[in-house]
């Protein structure tokens, strides 16, 4: 199961100490649920990049 969390903190996933956050954040268990998750992504926001 994927979980998509909004303006998700960031400062535990960096080694630089910066403050900053995601606009959207995705934990995903496998790689069938990441594909479902960007599919869906690209469909509701076709003009944000998913890295």
């Amino acid at each position: 199961m994927a979980r998509i969390e909004y303006n998700y903190p960031l400062l535990s996933h960096n080694t630089f100490g910066i403050e900053a956050y995601a606009d959207r954040f995705v934990a995903y268990d496998s790689v069938e649920d990441l594909r479902q998750v960007v599919r869906r992504l690209r469909a509701d926001c076709p003009d944000v990049p998913v890295l």
